[in-house]
């Protein structure tokens, strides 16, 4: 199942944001629980109520543009941090998926690496070809770009399971953004803290 979760951009609380969504998405998975911000990964086989609670996840999402969080509830591969979620594929691309890929056997007869992870191929699809139409199941993702074509923005992939965005205020007049697989716990975030924002569902392919 997994639960993706994240932000785009900078606004007050955003530690004490995330730290909620990281927690509310433990229903989702606690195999493992991942967070990249601007591309820096640190992930652990423990569960969303730990890390939320580590200084390190503090540290991380107090800083920086693109936060993209992750809760896992394994389906392949083992439960290791390796395996955990997200991951940087070709020193270029960073990402997680939520949901199970139903057609993996054809997949490794299109992507030439060979994976642990369902997942991988999914991102390893996104960067070489651009999409992910050769592949079947849920595939909802959530990830950007750090090589020498990185474009700052943040992509949101919603395909069968649910993914919800809002649009809050940030510092010095910009746009900002949460993200979560949960709707009620963007809408708690927003209300606990009182950000304001609108949520609703992401599109088919969203970028902010």
């Amino acid at each position: 199942m997994c639960g993706l979760f994240g932000a785009y951009g900078d606004f007050r609380k955003r530690p004490a944001a995330l730290s909620l969504l990281c927690m509310n998405n433990a229903e989702r998975g606690q195999d493992s629980t991942g967070l990249a911000v601007d591309g820096k990964i640190y992930k652990r086989t423990t569960t969303p109520y730990i890390f939320a609670k580590e200084a390190k996840f503090r540290d991380m999402v107090s800083s920086g543009k693109i936060v993209i969080g992750h809760t896992r509830y394994a389906t392949h591969g083992g439960v290791t941090n390796e395996n955990a979620h997200p991951f940087c594929l070709y020193d270029s691309i960073v990402g997680a998926h939520n949901g199970v890929v139903s057609n993996l056997e054809e997949l490794k007869t299109v992507v030439s690496d060979d994976y642990a992870v369902d997942s991988q191929y999914l991102l390893s699809l996104r960067y070489i070809m651009g999409d992910t139409k050769f592949a079947r199941g849920s595939l909802n993702l959530s990830f950007h770009f750090i090589n020498k074509d990185a474009d700052g923005k943040l992509y949101l992939q919603r395909h069968s399971n649910p993914l919800y965005l809002a649009k809050i205020a940030g510092y010095g007049g910009k746009d900002a953004y949460l993200y979560s697989s949960i709707e009620g716990s963007l809408k708690m975030a927003i209300n606990m803290l009182n950000l304001e924002g609108e949520v609703s569902e992401v599109e088919n392919f969203s970028e902010v």
